[in-house]
């Protein structure tokens, strides 16, 4: 019972003394109900009500004639009525005190909440001669309980619905009820899912043999403190623990990979009270990570091992082709060589290098397709590399009488490049044209800016053309517009499907386009522009290039046929050469004597990678490896062991000289007080 009510009841029941003390005095009765701020009223011993203050007929708007009797009933809710008249009778038949709530209707036809209270005035011999009544105004406290019971009702349901989902979620979910987690608790799933009993205490602060289940914590091998596990550092120290991976390792040797986020609970205080933690179970998933790391390190074991194997396949193959296009290239552009001999020996070379070609189209599909081709990005100016390219395939167009248009218009030809791998792509689209274009057919190379400074490269030949079905498939490995099609013409169709990734990796765009079968086909290439670099000088590069005679060269190469033809190239050039089959062949004969070293890079007993450090450190003298192994592994390798240039066999023998006479003036450039052969 509150005060409130306390004092009312002792405030009625004086008043009602008084009303029996001084019941011959009407007039201190009416001035008395006047005075408080309830609403009074007086009844016979009957029921009757006789009379009311002037609060009374204020609040309900009425007069005491419309009030007396049993005339107030009509200002009660009918939902109340029926209560008030059964409780009001049994007041009336046991002398009880009346109490009761119900609502009454204002005279602004609101109603309101009213606290209902009657005492029963006595005589000498305990007769009731009169009730004394009053109602007071509880409107506001009613609201403010029914609030506070709407409250209590929704937090309930919240409580109710939170345990349900603690119940049902399929994670495990611990509370520590306590700072210290002297007392912690797990949800339905969690016990269920480990076979575990829900009326145990499976706080951490217990000793490890008297702990349920003989549980311990690992992470990473190592047990875990018991003052660092999640919970213990949320509730002791008030902050989240987040994301801990750790292994629980039941008594029977169950192992359980779980992932675990711990909060703390805090008090009224702002002070910790406990934690919750929530623990999901991913032993499944670590199995998977676990399966997909084997199977990741298995994948990339047989990648090694496949570009072992096409290292290895690629020296096995280039080697005896080495010395078999020396040979021919020699015997070709010796004068004294019968022309009918000579056209052989163009043959074979074709043949070779188409070979070498193939090789190294398998090569390249296989980065694009890893994802490992390796790009050497500078200024490049296109139109230089067009005219190399129409070089290098001047032979192939002579030999089908194929007429060569070139329309190079574009004023801004210069772009970000690898210089090797573009012209790769250029060589590609004309031997591509050429090789689909028939005899006496026309080939164009066209050149143009476009779209705010894009420059444009279009390949169009008069050829076979490309069926619209087959168009969509071009760019395909192994794809050359159908089955009949690679019958009759060869090849393994990777030109293309080399080209668009290196394209791609310049930020371009390489496409195809033919109005049918037997109506030719273009080839565009499109690619950003830049400013033309004046600084930049490719120091490779053939153009101006003084023949030097006379220089003294030291050949590294543990294949005898190789060695030989390639010695008797050189020398026929008017070189002076010595040849080793061995490292140790090779580092006896080193010396600064010698103007420029061509080394295998497999000698047998060694690497020429040992001998080009060697030869650099101690003589300075420049190198060339020349070498079956031609991936970007093996050409870096190269560079950083001190060779300049990295041929890959085989090489023909103009190449070969053009490459010594370059690296020769590089080295006279760099030490101009080195004595070199003459000019």
């Amino acid at each position: 019972m509150s005060a409130s009510t306390i004092e009312r009841d002792q405030a009625e029941g004086e008043l009602a003394r008084f009303i029996r003390d001084q019941a011959g005095e009407q007039h201190y009765i009416t001035a008395l109900a006047e005075a408080i701020p309830q609403i009074v009223w007086t009844a016979r011993p009957d029921g009757w009500i006789e009379f009311c203050n002037r609060r009374c007929l204020d609040y309900l708007g009425l007069t005491l004639g419309q009030i007396r009797g049993w005339g107030w009933q009509a200002v009660l809710h009918s939902a109340d009525v029926q209560v008030c008249l059964e409780r009001w009778r049994k007041a009336l038949a046991t002398g009880e005190t009346y109490e009761i709530e119900y609502r009454i209707r204002g005279a602004d036809g609101v109603y309101r909440w009213f606290l209902g209270r009657a005492l029963p005035v006595r005589d000498a011999e305990g007769r009731v001669i009169k009730w004394f009544g009053t109602c007071t105004d509880i409107d506001t406290q009613k609201q403010a309980e029914e609030r506070i019971a709407g409250l209590n009702t929704q937090l309930q349901q919240r409580i109710a619905e939170l345990k349900t989902l603690l119940e049902v979620l399929p994670v495990g979910i611990a509370i520590a009820e306590d700072p210290a987690c002297d007392r912690v608790r797990f949800n339905h799933h969690f016990l269920q899912r480990w076979g575990l009993n829900k009326d145990t205490n499976y706080s951490p602060n217990v000793p490890i043999d008297e702990r349920p289940g003989m549980y311990r914590v690992y992470r990473g091998g190592v047990e875990v403190p018991v003052e660092d596990l999640p919970m213990k550092v949320a509730a002791a120290e008030g902050v989240e623990v987040v994301g801990q991976e750790l292994d629980l390792v039941l008594g029977d040797g169950r192992v359980v990979n779980l992932c675990v986020d711990a909060a703390p609970l805090f008090d009224e205080r702002g002070l910790p009270r406990g934690c919750v933690a929530a623990l999901q179970d991913i032993t499944e998933r670590r199995r998977a990570q676990q399966e997909l790391q084997g199977a990741k390190e298995a994948a990339e074991s047989a990648s090694r091992a496949k570009d072992q194997f096409l290292a290895m396949l690629s020296h096995e193959l280039r080697t005896p082709l080495t010395p078999v296009l020396l040979m021919a290239t020699a015997m070709g552009d010796d004068p004294e060589t019968p022309s009918h001999l000579r056209s052989a020996f163009e043959v074979i070379r074709q043949n070779v290098e188409l070979e070498a070609r193939l090789i190294d189209d398998l090569l390249d599909i296989s980065r694009v397709i890893q994802g490992k081709m390796a790009y050497h990005f500078e200024v490049t100016d296109v139109h230089s590399l067009i005219h190399r390219t129409v070089d290098t395939c001047r032979d192939d167009l002579l030999a089908k009488r194929i007429r060569l248009v070139l329309d190079l218009a574009a004023s801004g030809p210069h772009v970000n490049s690898d210089p090797a791998r573009l012209q790769q792509v250029l060589w590609n689209l004309v031997k591509n044209a050429a090789k689909f274009t028939p005899a006496g057919g026309t080939i164009a190379i066209r050149s143009r800016n476009e779209n705010g400074g894009r420059l444009v490269i279009e390949v169009s030949d008069s050829g076979i053309g490309i069926a619209e079905d087959a168009l969509p498939t071009i760019f395909d490995a192994f794809e050359q517009g159908g089955d009949s099609v690679t019958r009759h013409f060869g090849g393994l169709g990777l030109g293309l499907a080399i080209s668009r990734p290196i394209v791609e990796a310049h930020g371009g765009n390489l496409s195809a386009a033919s109005d049918g079968v037997g109506r030719g086909t273009t080839l565009r290439l499109e690619l950003a522009t830049v400013d033309a670099d004046p600084s930049h000088d490719d120091s490779l590069a053939q153009e101006g290039i003084p023949m030097r005679r006379g220089l003294r060269v030291l050949l590294a190469e543990d294949n005898a046929p190789t060695a030989s033809v390639m010695a008797d190239s050189l020398r026929r050039k008017g070189y002076e050469v010595t040849t080793a089959t061995s490292l140790a062949g090779a580092l006896e004969a080193a010396s600064a004597d010698f103007d420029v070293v061509i080394s295998d890079i497999a000698l047998g007993d060694g690497s020429g990678h040992d001998l080009m450090r060697h030869v650099k450190s101690r003589y300075g003298v420049p190198g060339i490896a020349l070498s079956g192994y031609a991936t970007e592994e093996d050409i870096q390798e190269s560079r950083s062991a001190g060779f300049l240039v990295h041929l890959a066999k085989p090489v023909t023998c103009s190449r070969l000289e053009a490459t010594v006479q370059q690296v020769a003036s590089i080295a006279a450039e760099a030490t101009p007080a080195r004595d070199g052969g003459t000019s």
